[in-house]
This record gives structure tokens, C-alpha cells and sequence, in this order.
């Protein structure tokens, strides 16, 4: 037997958080490569990237989100 679709509102919950988990990684990895940085053994444009990257994935999660959800966090 077939699963049903998922309602819009899933939908939504579910590339919410397929967002928030990405921005959760590229945080790491940013946290990972300024560390690296300011300990000397990694190169500037690992960190550019790195930034790069998670600059990327909250516009990501700022897309995601609702008007309503976006206006509670920017307050």
C-alpha cells in the first residue's frame, strides 16, 4: 500500500529542516576552518570558502522559512 503525499505544510517543515541542517554543518566546518586558520596550518582561501559556504546555506534557511517565522528572528 501507497504512502500519501505529504501535505504542503510538511513539505515545507521537511526542506525547513533539510535547511537547518546544512547551515548546522557549514557552521562547523566554518568553526573547523577559523580554528585551523588562527592556529597557522590552513590556508586563507580554505577560510574564504568556508565562509562562503555558510553565508550560502543561511540564505538557504532564510528562504525556508516563513514570513512569519523570518520576522520572529530578526527581532
Amino acid at each position: 500500500m501507497r504512502r500519501p503525499a505529504m501535505t504542503k505544510k510538511q513539505r515545507e517543515h521537511a526542506k525547513q529542516q533539510r535547511a537547518l541542517l546544512q547551515l548546522r554543518r557549514t557552521a562547523v566546518r566554518w568553526s573547523g576552518k577559523s580554528s585551523q586558520y588562527d592556529d597557522g596550518t590552513d590556508d586563507g582561501d580554505a577560510l574564504i570558502n568556508s565562509l562562503t559556504d555558510l553565508q550560502t546555506a543561511a540564505d538557504k534557511y532564510t528562504e525556508a522559512l516563513s514570513p512569519r517565522e523570518r520576522g520572529k528572528l530578526l527581532k
